[in-house]
């Protein structure tokens, strides 16, 4: 038996995904067994957030499939969190398919073992929304379908299209990004204007559309934030929830000056409309 191994990481790329084989196996599911339905990502916490572990089968093709348990989808599995040793194994698993730079980060989530603390929110009062046509921020949309929340991401949410193709930005015109970067041809930024998207200095006008926010994790990813109807900002990371803190679990009035863990660059505020095309 094999298991096919997901690090949740990422906010706009597909996460990093692994095959651990059969010898590599027997020290961990013992391990696995107690944690059973143990869950999902959770929180606020930006970059690593744990791993989803699902055991496969070799079918008649000699190819993985996966064994699902009632109520599991192609996307769940047990989720591994809090749990140091078994993390840290399995990041071992992952270290050919894993960057170097990755594998650190990571490693370094693990060793911390500590979310974010929280804080409260109400401290904070929400800006003046000025795009015309900001929709309203309604999470359980989005959460509450495992397939419809797998399978979008940052960009689709930012753009309020659950295309569930996990888009990304220029794919739709047909020049997605090449580079990780905010500027130039092939970075993100110019590949979100292909899309339809509108380049902004700031938040501050009055505009049809909504406004949204393009960040990015340097080399690793790229992650986008949404201004909804209440002023307010609010996001999905990757395959997880939406939600509406940042990365210290503060109401983000302004994704410039939140906290975005390791989006440590701060690329443009854009406004974007229900005809932008996204894929």
């Amino acid at each position: 038996m094999t298991l096919l191994v997901r690090m949740h990481v990422y906010s706009g790329r597909p996460d990093p995904v692994w095959i651990v084989p059969e010898q590599h196996t027997k020290k961990i599911l013992p391990n696995l067994e107690g944690m059973q339905g143990a869950g999902k990502p959770a929180g606020h916490r930006m970059g690593y957030r744990g791993f989803s572990v699902l055991r496969t089968d070799a079918g008649q093709s000699g190819r993985p499939m996966i064994v699902d348990t009632p109520g599991s989808n192609a996307f769940t599995g047990t989720f591994v969190s809090g749990a140091p040793a078994i993390e840290e194994y399995l990041l071992w698993t992952g270290k050919k398919a894993l960057s170097d730079r990755l594998s650190t980060h990571a490693r370094q989530a693990i060793e911390a073992a500590v979310p974010p603390a929280e804080q409260g929110m109400e401290a904070l009062s929400c800006p003046p929304c000025r795009g015309e046509d900001a929709p309203a921020y309604e999470p359980d949309w989005w959460n509450d379908n495992a397939d419809r929340k797998a399978t979008n991401n940052c960009y689709a949410y930012a753009n309020n299209q659950a295309t569930n193709t996990f888009p990304q930005p220029g794919r739709g015109s047909g020049q997605m990004f090449t580079s990780l970067t905010c500027l130039g041809d092939d970075g993100v930024t110019a590949a979100s204007v292909r899309d339809g998207l509108v380049d902004v200095p700031d938040f501050s006008e009055m505009t049809p559309g909504w406004y949204v926010a393009l960040v990015i994790w340097p080399d690793e990813d790229y992650h986008w934030y949404r201004q909804d109807s209440n002023g307010c900002w609010s996001h999905k990371p990757g395959m997880t929830d939406v939600i509406n803190v940042d990365h210290a679990g503060n109401r983000i009035t302004d994704p410039m000056t939140a906290d975005r863990g390791p989006y440590t660059t701060f690329c443009t505020y854009m406004v974007t409309n229900s005809g932008v095309t996204i894929a």
